[in-house]
C-alpha cells in the first residue's frame, strides 16, 4: 500500500511552537507531567546538561538543546512525499523486493485485522531470513507462502519473547523527544503517526470492535538524519552560532577510530570506544552480513591488504539480493564481498566512488549514506 501524506496547512504554524512549558510524549504514551529538562542526546556529540558557561562546547550544547526543545516533529515532514506501508499478509519475498525497488531500508507494517501499525520490517530482517534459509532451506512453495505475519510469529516463538511494541512519535512531539526515542530504542527510524476517531470512517462505524477507537495514520518516518538536517538548515546562515562545529573532527574525536590512530595530541572531547570493523574484498558475504548485525552498524568499510579503503558494504546493499530473488539462486556461502558489490553495481544501487588517498568521502544526499569515512 502506498499513501501520499501531505501535512495540513495548520502544521506550518506548529513549527515554531515553544515546548519549554509542556510535557513530552514519547511513542503513543504521554510521559509524566514533568517539564522538559535541558539535556541533549549524548550520541549527537552534545552530551550533558545545558550550561550557560562561556566555553564553546557549552554554548553549542545550550543552543542545540534549545532548538530541539522548541521545534517539533512537524518539521521533519516534507510538504509532499510518498510513504510506503507493507501489509503483514504480504509474502516476505514480495516485501523485500518492494523495499529494493523503492530504495528503502525499512517500512512500517500494517495489520489489517487489528487495523493498526504493528511494527517495522527492515534490511536486518532480510539478513536474518537469509541466515535461516542457509540453516533450514525452504522449498519454493514454502517460501512463497511465508508471510510477514508468519515470519514475525515464528521469530517471536524461537526467541521466547513476545512481539516488540511498535515505537512511534506524534507530529506535536519535540525534536528532543524524537531524538531521545530513536536513541533509546536503537532504531534507524520511527514512524510519525497521527490519530483520528474511527467514528469518522463510515465504512468502519458498524464494526462494533472498533467503535470509539482511534486509528493511526502514517505521515512520515523520523530519523536522526532528519533532525541533523533541521539543525543544519536552521544555522546554515549563522554557523558561528555553533562554535563547537568549527573544531576539527579529530579534535572532537567524533566517530570510530582505529586503535593505532593517535588522538593524544588532539585532546579529543568525545571518544568512541567501539572497535573499527572492516572487511576485505575476499571476505565471504555471509560473514559480512553477520558482522553487520553483530557490530550493530549500518555499513562496513571494505579495505585492501594495505588497509586502504576500496569500497563500502552496507545493509542496504544486502537488499540487492532481492532483485530477481537472487538469494534463492546464488550460492551465498561462496560469494565474496567484492562479488556482491559487483552485483549491486549491476542494479539500481549506485556504488560509492573510490576516493583518493588522504581525503574524506561522503555522499549522504545522493547515496543515502549515514557515514563519513576519513582517510
Amino acid at each position: 500500500k502506498q499513501i501520499t501524506a501531505e501535512p495540513s496547512a495548520s502544521s506550518s504554524s506548529c513549527m515554531d511552537w515553544t515546548s519549554s512549558n509542556t510535557s513530552e510524549t514519547v511513542g503513543n504514551n504521554p510521559a509524566s507531567s514533568t517539564p522538559i529538562t535541558g539535556s541533549a542526546p549524548a550520541s549527537l556529540g552534545l552530551a550533558g546538561d545545558v550550561c550557560t558557561g562561556n566555553s564553546d562546547p557549552e554554548v553549542s550544547r545550550s543552543r542545540v538543546a534549545e532548538f530541539l526543545h522548541r521545534h517539533t516533529a512537524y518539521e521533519l515532514i516534507p510538504e509532499s512525499a510518498k510513504v510506503v506501508v507493507l501489509d503483514t499478509a504480504l509474502p516476505v519475498q514480495q516485501a523485500f523486493h518492494a523495499l529494493f525497488e523503492q530504495g528503502l531500508p525499512s517500512a512500517p507494517l500494517w495489520d489489517e485485522s487489528a487495523m493498526d501499525f504493528v511494527g517495522i520490517i527492515s534490511s536486518s530482517d532480510f539478513i536474518n531470513i537469509l541466515h535461516r534459509l542457509r540453516q533450514a532451506p525452504l522449498s519454493n512453495e514454502e517460501l512463497e507462502n511465508l508471510t510477514i505475519s508468519k515470519w514475525r510469529h515464528e521469530l517471536s516463538s524461537s526467541e521466547g519473547e513476545g512481539f516488540r511494541r511498535l515505537v512511534s512519535v506524534r507530529p506535536e512531539d519535540s525534536l528532543h523527544a524524537v531524538a531521545r526515542t530513536l536513541l533509546h530504542c536503537g532504531f534507524n527510524s520511527v514512524p510519525i503517526l497521527t490519530f483520528s476517531s474511527m467514528m469518522e470512517d463510515k465504512a468502519l462505524v458498524d464494526q462494533s470492535s472498533f467503535k470509539g477507537r482511534e486509528i493511526a495514520q502514517l505521515l512520515h518516518l523520523a530519523t536522526l538524519d532528519g533532525i541533523f538536517a533541521s539543525i543544519t538548515r536552521h544555522y546554515r546562515h549563522t554557523p558561528s552560532a555553533l562554535p563547537l562545529l568549527t573544531q576539527s573532527i579529530g579534535h572532537l574525536g567524533v566517530g570510530t577510530y582505529r586503535e593505532d590512530f593517535d588522538l593524544s595530541g588532539k585532546q579529543p572531547q568525545i571518544v568512541n570506544k567501539t572497535p573499527l570493523h572492516t572487511l576485505l574484498p575476499t571476505t565471504p558475504l555471509t560473514v559480512a552480513m553477520s558482522q553487520l548485525l553483530q557490530a550493530g552498524v549500518s555499513a562496513l568499510p571494505v579495505v585492501d591488504e594495505q588497509g586502504l579503503l576500496v569500497d563500502v558494504y552496507a545493509r542496504s546493499d544486502v537488499m540487492a539480493l532481492a532483485r530477481g530473488e537472487a538469494y534463492s539462486r546464488l550460492p551465498l556461502d561462496e560469494i565474496s564481498v567484492s562479488q556482491a558489490l559487483g552485483y549491486c553495481a549491476g542494479g539500481n544501487n549506485a556504488r560509492l566512488p573510490t576516493p583518493p588517498v588522504g581525503s574524506a568521502s561522503s555522499s549522504p544526499s545522493s547515496s543515502g549514506s549515514h557515514l563519513v569515512y576519513l582517510l
